[in-house]
C-alpha cells in the first residue's frame, strides 16, 4: 500500500521539475537575446553570458519564484492525497 502523500508529492515534484525547465529555457533566451543585441553596440562587447545570466537572476527570477511559490501552495490547498483530504 502507497503512503498517503504519494500523489500529492509526485505532483510536487513534477511542478519543481516543469519550473527548472522553464527557468532554464527563459535563462537561454535572455541570455542569447542580450549577447545578440550587445554585439550591434560596439561599447558593450565586453558584456558576456555571465553578465546576462546575472541579469535574469536579477529581473525575472525574483517572478519565476513567486509563481512557484504561488503554484505550489495552490497544489497543497486544492489538490488531495489518497486518502481524500486537501492540504
Amino acid at each position: 500500500m502507497r503512503n498517503a502523500g504519494t500523489r500529492r508529492r509526485h505532483i510536487v515534484v513534477l511542478t519543481l521539475v516543469v519550473w527548472f525547465l522553464i527557468v532554464v529555457a527563459w535563462a537561454y533566451l535572455y541570455g542569447r537575446a542580450g549577447l545578440a543585441a550587445a554585439m550591434k553596440a560596439p561599447e558593450d562587447l565586453n558584456w558576456t553570458w555571465g553578465f546576462w545570466l546575472l541579469m535574469f537572476a536579477f529581473l525575472r527570477l525574483p517572478l519565476l519564484v513567486v509563481g512557484l511559490a504561488v503554484a505550489l501552495l495552490a497544489e497543497f490547498r486544492f489538490v488531495k492525497g489518497e486518502n481524500g483530504a486537501a492540504g
